[in-house]
């Protein structure tokens, strides 16, 4: 079980990152949403859910497109907005975070699975708030669940491009399996300046390409699939005290919570399932280090 003070340390600094987002937001007029854990933590415990890490942020593509043209300046030293298409290895999602610039934090899961091509070590990312990107959905029910595959296919590529898989420990995937992960992103890397790219703007590209009705869906989950609202379900927002921030959430945040948890999102998960990420190294870039589980190849074993 992940240490609660060191959890709640993390929250602590997601919620001045999501302070800056809002601001941020407001200032240039564009639309986001509490979803996933972020919502659920809000309607039942008036924030972070006590075992979570991140925060989850639903925004429209219209308006991330304005998101990412806001200066960097705005964001400030401590902060930074990275898209799929931008190089930075810390970035392993076939969707945009914001992050806590100086901070970093790595699970025994990251260093069993990837390594950094940049250094050779096991990968590490940072604190992190996701945004989740919906858009209109294609009116033919076909041509959005073919969206919802490429999806799932596009994030494989995306990271298997972007980081080399681990074949030095292999306890939740074959050798075989983690070595013809790392041959085609090895390929992918050799033959093209920045295939993470090519993946992520073609994806874009089959989105904006199809004709879209009134419903919004996000794609870049796989509880998402039949994942879709009525306009109307999201707009205009409401607004949900989330700690010491009232955020903007669904008009219908009930039906959002239902289609993602199920009818019981009310109740607590049984006390073995209430960890997020087991961290086992945590710089959150205050001055504040732990080092939870030095195991080798770790930032936490590291002299």
């Amino acid at each position: 079980m992940q240490d609660k003070n060191i959890i709640r340390e993390i929250q602590l600094e997601g919620i001045k990152m999501l302070h800056r987002f809002d601001e941020i937001c407001k200032r240039h007029d564009i639309r986001y949403f509490a979803c996933d854990g972020t919502l659920l933590g809000a309607i039942r415990h008036n924030g972070y859910i006590p075992w979570d890490d991140d925060l989850d942020v639903g925004i429209l593509r219209e308006d991330f497109e304005k998101l990412s043209e806001v200066p960097k300046e705005e964001w400030g030293d401590d902060y930074e907005l990275i898209s799929p298409d931008m190089p930075d290895i810390k970035h392993d999602k076939i969707f945009p975070r914001v992050y806590i610039k100086n901070s970093k934090i790595q699970s025994k899961r990251d260093v069993e699975n990837w390594i950094d091509p940049t250094t050779g070590k096991a990968w590490n990312t940072s604190v992190m708030l996701d945004l989740f990107i919906f858009d209109h959905m294609p009116e033919n029910k076909s041509d959005y669940m073919a969206i919802c595959k490429d999806i799932e296919n596009s994030s494989k590529k995306y990271i298997s491009s972007k980081l080399k898989a681990n074949c030095k420990f292999s306890p939740n995937a074959s050798f075989v399996k983690k070595s013809l992960k790392r041959m085609y992103g090895g390929f992918e890397r050799m033959t093209k300046k920045e295939p993470w790219k090519d993946i992520y703007e073609k994806h874009v590209n089959m989105i904006k390409s199809s004709k879209c009705g009134n419903k919004i869906s996000c794609y870049y989950d796989n509880y998402y699939h039949d994942f879709y609202f009525e306009e109307e379900d999201i707009y205009p927002l409401a607004e949900i005290k989330f700690e010491d921030l009232m955020i903007p959430v669904p008009k219908n945040y009930l039906k959002f919570l239902t289609k993602a948890y199920g009818d019981t999102y009310m109740e607590f998960p049984p006390e073995e399932d209430r960890y997020h990420i087991n961290f086992i190294y945590a710089d959150l870039g205050n001055g504040k280090k732990y080092v939870i589980d030095p195991i080798p190849g770790s930032l936490g074993a590291e002299k």
